[in-house]
């Protein structure tokens, strides 16, 4: 009995200690989840809860499947290594330490990465800007063109009379030729408008014109009155001349334009067209659609020559301040590295970034580099990538600052007018 009833009162103090250890570990561990948690990115959290992107920052962390390109593929040899390194996309940009590396393919092409991947588009599609340089080549176009012709200045037509060959004016070899107010000029009746007629129009006209003067000379009389074209399209030729004149010797029928300031070009035969931002495509629709206004039997094919040069600056504690040319995708410490680095005081926590929006106005941001450019940070996000005709702007550090200050007010200012050695003021024969 004595026994039962220690054994059961052993069992109950068990239970009570047992059971609050129990919470106390469910509750740590609940907590080391929860810190976990909280401890990943914003941005981390979006791409495990949607697999999309950053729902922080509205950055997609995948391309579309629509842009995943085929890659070169690398001949496997020697011994490859396995690298550890840190992907800036399974941090979607957050700061992260060395502490945070993992195994990555980070030379898949091996002795191949001279050649490098091929790499995303820069843009998805480019658009013209002034400075950009096109060639518009002419071609012929051979294709039936829906509906009838219509006669233009400069054409030339023989009017033909069966009832009487001697009032036929113009012959096979040069017709009567349209001037250019539109009208032909012919015995008898003298100026008839003709230029944006067609044919059977033009005949109709001419029927009515003659049948006062000519006896039996109207519609029904079939094959009194015919109109011949001799020479036709003339504009096309005129714009051929023009475009090989413009071309200059062995050119071909091509011309070469430069976007002007004002986002236009000037073309033959239909002047002015705005081609600022459009891509190739939209320009070649604007221009033949202008074209076809006024001429047929023509295709007008754009190519982009050479894009207009783009510019980066840079100023301040730097080795070799100056203008660059940005010749492809660049960030802030490439182009720095331009510039020979960055001086001793110089202050690459503070570096200024002045930018030109799409409509001219300032826009500027303060960049903290400091610990990429020593080595303590492996995914800065403030690497960002420069814009045509940013300035870049490297302030001297506040220690710089006060040097510069004794230096030009104490070194070079009071020092440099009383000498170091003092003042000696002479009183009688006491110094």
């Amino acid at each position: 009995m004595l026994k039962d009833t220690m054994n059961s009162i052993a069992s109950k103090l068990q239970a009570a200690y047992l059971l609050p250890a129990i919470l106390r570990l469910t509750m740590l561990v609940g907590s080391i989840a929860l810190a976990t948690l909280a401890a990943q990115p914003a941005c981390a959290q979006a791409q495990v809860q949607a697999n999309m992107g950053c729902s922080t920052c509205q950055t997609s962390l995948n391309p579309a499947p629509s842009l995943m390109l085929v890659q070169p593929q690398a001949y496997y040899g020697g011994c490859p290594n396995c690298m550890r390194g840190i992907d800036c996309r399974d941090h979607c940009g957050q700061p992260v330490d060395w502490s945070a590396m993992r195994p990555i393919d980070f030379q898949p092409l091996l002795h191949g990465e001279f050649i490098g991947p091929i790499r995303l588009p820069a843009m998805v599609d480019y658009r013209m800007r002034a400075g950009d340089q096109l060639q518009f080549v002419y071609i012929l176009n051979r294709e039936q063109r829906i509906g009838e012709y219509r006669l233009q200045v400069g054409d030339q037509v023989r009017i033909s009379f069966a009832l009487d060959p001697n009032l036929t004016q113009g012959d096979l070899n040069r017709g009567v030729e349209i001037l250019p107010d539109g009208t032909l000029i012919l015995n008898m009746i003298g100026a008839v408008p003709a230029a944006g007629l067609t044919l059977p129009q033009l005949r109709s006209q001419l029927l009515k014109s003659y049948s006062t003067y000519i006896k039996n000379l109207n519609e029904d009389t079939g094959v009194s009155l015919d109109v011949i074209p001799v020479k036709i399209n003339t504009k096309l030729e005129d714009l051929r001349n023009a475009v090989t004149n413009l071309g200059g010797f062995n050119s071909g029928q091509a011309v070469n334009a430069t976007i002007m300031p004002d986002g236009k070009v000037d073309l033959p035969l239909i002047g002015p067209v705005m081609l600022q931002g459009m891509t190739r495509d939209e320009i070649k629709t604007e221009v033949n659609l202008r074209y076809e206004s006024v001429v047929a039997g023509m295709v007008v094919e754009p190519r982009l020559l050479q894009i207009a040069p783009r510019r980066f600056f840079v100023f301040g504690e730097v080795r070799e301040p100056g203008v660059y040319n940005l010749e492809g995708p660049t960030t802030v410490t490439q182009a720095l590295a331009q510039a020979k680095g960055v001086l001793v005081g110089g202050n690459d926590r503070q570096i200024i970034i002045f930018r030109r929006a799409e409509d001219w106005r300032l826009v500027a941001t303060k960049l903290d580099l400091r610990g990429a450019h020593l080595g303590k940070d492996p995914t800065p996000a403030d690497e960002i990538w420069l814009r045509d005709s940013d300035l870049i702007i490297v302030p001297r550090t506040p220690m710089k600052l006060t040097n510069d200050f004794v230096r030009q007010v104490f070194t070079q200012g009071i020092y440099g007018v009383v000498p170091f050695g003092g003042i000696s003021i002479q009183l009688g024969n006491v110094q």
